[in-house]
């Protein structure tokens, strides 16, 4: 595994974001102690929707060297864990809007589980096999319980399952990757950022594979988005996201689907495909999804 000379900072201590003037900028400091800013405008300020601002490290700095920092093991789980049940947060909700049936489909193929009493657990399984993550979230009524602190969990930082995982460097993989394994290059891929409307959009839009990022930001990892090479991609970005989507996916040859770039009446800012569809099923306008995807499966160029 590669180890670069800078990262962004670890930690939740932020810095004011020199674009936007909000305290919500991490920078980039030396890998080696997580601490030495050596460019403070090299960094990301985590406003992704409403300021986007992110400087990467440049060599035109010069900059103390660095120590080689030895690599260490990416972390894995040694087995999904968990039994699928009922009091699942996200389950009434999942199975209002796409019937019992098609949710619990959907909940075992996608290894989604239960945890901390209620919590929705991803799993991100890589293409693979290996888990690398468990991602647990709380839902109210279909959507995240922002009530919780913190409102997502990881598995891989709570002491209590230390027994379940290995090695030391969390190393992502989309939500669903597990689900290339053994299809064939050419098979229609989609990406969205959230791992709910991956699992749901499964069973609304079974013509894809569905997959989630994890983040806005995640998509443009190199080492994690080589797994879509020799696919059909078509990206979904949320609201908000649409030019920086396009920007990664274009030069990759990725199509990239608009229905979520007009700013829609009644929908909040940042909404996502899933969010559209749940409108329009809440209005009675036409539950089954050919409206929304009608005419717009093509890239734009």
């Amino acid at each position: 595994m590669t180890t670069f000379k800078y990262q962004l900072r670890k930690g939740g201590r932020k810095m004011v974001c020199p674009q936007c003037g909000q305290r919500r900028f991490v920078p980039y400091v030396l890998t080696e102690d997580n601490e030495t800013i050596v460019n403070p405008d090299w960094g990301r300020c985590d406003r992704e929707s409403s300021c986007g601002y992110w400087m990467k490290p440049s060599g035109n700095v010069q900059a103390p060297e660095a120590k080689v920092v030895a690599p260490v093991e990416p972390l894995r789980f040694l087995g999904i864990f968990g039994d699928f049940e009922t009091k699942n947060s996200l389950l009434p909700y999942a199975s209002w809007l796409i019937g019992s049936g098609n949710a619990e489909f959907a909940f075992e193929r996608y290894h989604v589980k239960t945890c901390y009493g209620d919590w929705c657990l991803f799993w991100q399984v890589a293409k693979d096999g290996s888990v690398r993550a468990g991602k647990a979230i709380r839902y109210v009524n279909g959507h995240r319980d922002k009530t919780q602190k913190p409102p997502v969990r990881w598995l891989h930082k709570d002491k209590r399952f230390k027994n379940f995982f290995k090695g030391e460097a969390l190393e992502q993989c989309f939500f669903g990757e597990h689900l290339l394994n053994g299809v064939a290059e050419g098979t229609k891929v989609a990406v969205v950022e959230s791992e709910k409307t991956a699992l749901l959009m499964s069973a609304i839009r079974p013509q894809y594979i569905w997959l989630a990022a994890g983040g806005s930001c995640n998509l443009s990892n190199p080492s994690k988005n080589k797994v879509l090479d020799g696919y059909d991609v078509t990206v979904f970005p949320d609201n908000g996201m649409f030019i920086k989507w396009r920007q990664i996916a274009l030069p990759k040859g990725w199509k990239v689907n608009e229905v979520c770039l007009p700013q829609r009446d009644g929908m909040k800012e940042g909404y996502d495909v899933l969010d559209l569809y749940e409108k329009w099923a809440i209005d009675d306008e036409m539950r089954l999804t050919e409206r929304l995807f009608l005419n717009r499966e093509g890239g734009v160029q």
